[in-house]
């Protein structure tokens, strides 16, 4: 069965899809299976980011209302082998029905060795996501709103009985975390947030630019690096948190 991971944040800008997709293609180098579901119902661009928007048919809001079967509204990345995509529909709300959500997660864990899930940290959609997951990654940068809003999400978290939070700090830049001078360093923030370190996304505009062209698949920079090492200690293997 596939191992699920929640993607969560506790506010908007912290990068949710850019890590869901990054973390997505560098398990799909590591010859996984692997599916991502856009659970971000009002702001979903992962379709856009792989380049699989203008083929899309069916997307989830199409599988809850009885249109098509799970399988169905599952595409391909044709910039990669091993890479699926399941979108939101953007007309969907979140008061999703937990039970339905757990089934459809369920029903596809089968078919792939990794499914990430892209949630907004709201609504029952989340609740379901984040209670059938084996690991919940809770996103921030290092500036200390974000950094607050990742404690909230890490307590809630604690107050649903789920106690699997790993932190990943995304964008990040040594000269603007001296710069800032928010935080004596990133154990302060560990500490603050209460989960432990998963890894460092650096800040990385090729990449970021990547994304946005939908052509993500051949660039090899800074955060892809990153997410090699990240996916690879998702995997089992003991690899340093760090870019020499």
């Amino acid at each position: 069965m596939g191992k699920v991971t929640a993607i969560v944040s506790g506010k908007g800008g912290t990068g949710k899809s850019f890590v869901t997709t990054g973390l997505g293609i560098a398990l799909a180098r590591r010859n996984k299976r692997v599916l991502l579901m856009d659970l971000d119902l009002y702001f979903r661009g992962i379709d856009l980011m792989l380049g699989t928007d203008d083929g899309l048919l069916f997307d989830m809001g199409d599988v809850f209302n009885g249109n098509c079967s799970p399988e169905k509204a599952v595409y391909s990345c044709e910039g990669i082998g091993g890479l699926f995509i399941m979108s939101a529909s953007q007309g969907m709300d979140d008061n999703i029905d937990t039970n339905v959500m757990r089934s459809l997660i369920n029903a596809l864990k089968a078919d792939y060795d990794y499914i990430l899930i892209d949630c907004n940290g709201a609504g029952k959609a989340f609740e379901a996501a984040a209670v059938e997951s084996e690991t919940v990654i809770v996103l921030t940068d290092a500036e200390p709103l974000s950094v607050r809003c990742a404690e909230k999400m890490s307590c809630r978290l604690k107050e649903m009985g789920l106690h699997n939070a790993r932190l990943l700090m995304n964008n990040f830049s040594e000269k603007v975390f001296f710069r800032l001078n928010c935080f004596q360093d990133i154990d302060e923030i560990i500490d603050k947030i209460g989960a432990r370190l998963l890894g460092i996304v650096p800040e990385d505009e090729e990449f970021a630019f990547a994304l946005q062209r939908s052509s993500p698949f051949g660039v090899r920079s800074k955060a892809v690096y990153a997410f090699d090492r990240i996916a690879a200690r998702l995997d089992g293997i003991d690899v340093s948190l760090f870019i020499e």
